[in-house]
């Protein structure tokens, strides 16, 4: 993944270099020292300034704003006091859209934002005739777009509430401090994408997507929260990227503090993140509290799409590599639907996810996981390695069984997982996991059904189960089982076990096709514990790998 990821951020660094050319920089207020008192004004500068990057740079709020800078490769950076000398930025500048087209839009050109506020973009009425607005805070259309320490607040849209970033060349960067908040659209309340490669930052802070909403226009239920991810046709879909945007290979690797996109809502699916045709791979991400109560897919929503989520591996980039701060990333937490309270996934999907903590959510069936029926059956839908997945709740909302992961068909394998103090509102018969047919592989795990719950429930025909080095009700679950149920410590939220849990040293590693090497304290697997007898190898079974207080060869 190291080479994988410096590849990518090279080219996309390649991308936004400033064209050849006569760059100029142009301000814009009635200070002293400003060349233009209006942005348009200033855009004409730029624009009659012909090729190379210009600068336009604003020292006061302005109302009313609806450009298109498709004249010129530009950077509109805000949050200057003056226009004298060489100021310097210490705000964020407001530009208030005309509530009937976007703030700023633009189509083959590279538009960089920087300390910039934009707000009141799009339309006003999303239902009006004719009134279909893509992007309501800006709009790129085969183009670049740069967005950093910048807020896309309170803009609404047909496509894209905050933003729009499309075709088949489009590249779009959301650097660190970068917000998209409160905005509303049918497809995409926060944000849709439907181009090349989106690169969003989780260094510094990282970006945040929330309190977006997609929500019913024209008798369609809304998709996408937070994010749209979409295809672009005739293409392999887009390319979602979660990680280091402004880290140069043999620099100093900033401080990793998460990507979050939370508390955002749809009246249909995917009330964080919808993905259709395309692919995201994020580390390091916070996916939280969001709501689809109509819909499915409470935080994900996978349409013929992939997901990979996990925490940052320090050895992929070479030390020092600071972790982000412990319980705050890598998390699916207290998001809520009908169908897959923080994930679905549909045919022709497949989600990873590893070294996540996947807590307190909700749904009538899949309280965590509702995978549906594959048209392949050996193909991989599911799998959930070195996570805890705890205190999530079944609700009562079908007369069926409940399972907090509801996995279909497909194959789906648990690693390294540990699972507890699910629970179920009162329903007939509550499962904790329910499989179609198709293939279930579960190892390394600790499997603590709630009270008065089944752990599993096969179909008919039943799937084909491989279970091994498993901690779970008598009889156990498949080879080499754990007969004493592992203990916590005394705040069991955290799920490590104590060092007196039979947990420890129990097994042995994954095999070569496998991962399973981290926990999700991203603390090496396989760490032998001197003072305990091994089981059948020297691996923890479930999330954590308990650490010995002392690491010196003395312990």
């Amino acid at each position: 993944m190291r080479a994988r990821l410096s590849v990518i951020l090279l080219s996309i660094l390649a991308m936004l270099a400033p064209a050849a050319g006569s760059a100029a920089v142009f301000s814009v207020g009635t200070a002293p020292g400003c060349t233009h008192p209006t942005l348009a004004g200033a855009l004409a500068a730029a624009v009659a300034n012909g090729p190379g990057e210009d600068f336009i740079l604003l020292s006061a709020p302005i109302s009313g704003v609806a450009i298109d800078t498709s004249g010129t490769d530009l950077v509109i950076a805000g949050g200057y006091t003056n226009c004298a000398g060489s100021p310097t930025p210490s705000s964020r500048t407001v530009l208030t859209g005309n509530g009937i087209a976007p703030v700023i839009q633009t189509s083959g050109r590279n538009l960089r934002l920087r300390n910039l506020t934009l707000t009141g973009g799009g339309t006003t009425n999303l239902v009006g005739p004719g009134n279909i607005v893509v992007g309501g805070g800006v709009s790129v259309t085969n183009g670049i777009l740069d967005i950093d320490d910048s807020t896309i607040e309170n803009n609404r849209a047909s496509i894209g509430g905050g933003v729009a970033v499309v075709g088949a060349n489009a590249v779009a960067v959301l650097g660190g401090g970068t917000e998209i908040l409160f905005n509303e659209a049918g497809v995409g309340g926060g944000m849709y994408f439907a181009g090349n490669v989106l690169r969003i930052s989780y260094t510094r802070p990282g970006a945040f997507i929330g309190f977006n909403r997609a929500v019913t226009l024209r008798g369609t239920a809304g998709k996408g929260g937070g994010l749209y991810v979409d295809r672009v046709t005739g293409t392999g879909g887009s390319t979602v990227l979660v990680g280091p945007v402004s880290w140069e290979v043999g620099q100093p690797f900033p401080q990793t503090v998460g990507f979050r996109l939370v508390d955002n809502e749809s009246s249909g699916n995917g009330a964080g993140l919808y993905v259709f045709g395309s692919s995201v791979d994020a580390a390091e991400t916070v996916i939280a509290g969001n709501r689809a109560p109509s819909g499915v897919g409470g935080g994900v929503y996978l349409d013929a799409a992939t997901l990979r989520m996990y925490r940052l591996d320090p050895a992929a980039f070479g030390p020092p590599t600071p972790k982000c701060p412990a319980h705050t990333c890598a998390r699916l937490r207290d998001n809520l639907s009908l169908e897959g309270g923080a994930l679905f996934v549909s045919s022709g999907s497949r989600a990873e996810i590893a070294q996540a903590l996947i807590t307190e959510n909700r749904a009538a069936t899949g309280a965590v996981v509702r995978t549906d029926d594959a048209p392949n059956l050996a193909n991989l839908t599911l799998r959930i390695d070195s996570s805890v997945v705890a205190l999530n709740r079944c609700t009562a909302g079908f007369t069926n069984a409940c399972g907090i992961l509801d996995l279909g068909a497909g194959r789906a394998e648990l690693r390294f997982v540990t699972f507890a103090d699910n629970t179920f509102e009162p329903i007939p018969t509550p499962i904790n996991l329910i499989k179609g047919p198709g293939s279930l592989v579960v190892k390394s795990s600790i499997l603590r059904p709630a009270a008065g719950t089944a752990l599993y429930a096969a179909s008919n025909p039943a799937p084909t189960v491989t279970a091994d080095c498993n901690a779970a009700p008598s009889p156990g679950f498949g080879s080499r089982p754990l007969a004493t149920m592992p203990t916590f410590p005394a705040a069991p939220a955290s799920y490590r076990p104590d060092e007196t849990s039979a947990a420890i040293d129990h097994c042995d590693g994954p095999g070569p096709a496998e991962s399973g090497y981290l926990d999700p304290n991203l603390d090496s697997r396989g760490t032998d514990n001197p003072d305990r007898p091994n089981g059948f190898g020297v691996f923890d079974i479930g999330a954590y790998e308990t650490q010995p207080l002392l690491r010196n060869g003395f312990e």
